[in-house]
């Protein structure tokens, strides 16, 4: 239980702190419509991510007998969590606020997520294993997995939000640096996991 609460709060934060579409459309409201707007958009995630986790879940579940299917799954996983290592270690605070003039904050959110390749790669490849392994056990730990990851996801976007609505140089200086270097640690090391269950499933570890 504790394995999927810790991989769970490290994807969540990885993912809620990482730059991309969604992060400077939460930084952005907030600086031009105020915090409501950017906490709305923050909450995004919860929306449009409810049907891929449905389906991946689904599919998963169906397919958990195929150890090697899942193996290769896992390894392609791996990569994508080292991607996001990557990434993590390399970012810097997008600081782009230009939007149109009326916000539709939360309908924007969910189209930017939704319509980004991220919640899908994460899910097909990261999450849905995580999940396959899990249920093999009892049904409590992908809950665990899925609402730690999106308390973490959502909440460091809300977070983010409130200090961009405080001051809009709060988070340029070296503490979102030391994250960003921590949390790519942490997701090299969830993604050698991945790696090696992968390359269990696949009789060849």
């Amino acid at each position: 239980m504790l394995y999927y609460f810790i991989t769970g709060t490290t994807l969540g934060l990885a993912s809620g702190i990482a730059p991309g579409p969604l992060m400077a459309l939460v930084i952005s409201h907030t600086l031009q419509f105020g915090l409501r707007s950017g906490v709305k958009v923050a909450l995004a995630p919860l929306v449009s991510d409810a049907p891929i986790i449905i389906l991946t879940l689904l599919f998963f579940t169906h397919l958990s007998h195929l150890d090697k299917l899942l193996g290769v799954v896992s390894l392609f996983g791996s990569l994508f969590l080292l991607r996001m290592a990557y990434e993590s270690f390399c970012s810097q605070m997008p600081t782009d606020c230009r939007v149109p003039a009326k916000p539709r904050s939360l309908q924007k959110g969910v189209l930017a997520n939704f319509l980004s390749p991220h919640p899908y790669l994460f899910w097909l490849t990261v999450g849905g294993p995580i999940m396959a392994n899990a249920t093999q056990k009892t049904p409590l730990p992908v809950f665990v997995f899925i609402l730690t990851f999106y308390f973490f996801i959502v909440g460091s976007k809300v977070v983010i939000a409130l200090l961009v609505g405080q001051s809009r140089d709060r988070l340029r200086g070296g503490a979102y640096r030391l994250i960003s270097i921590a949390l790519a640690a942490a997701l090299a090391v969830l993604a050698l996991m991945l790696l090696r269950d992968g390359l269990h499933l696949l009789d060849l570890w």
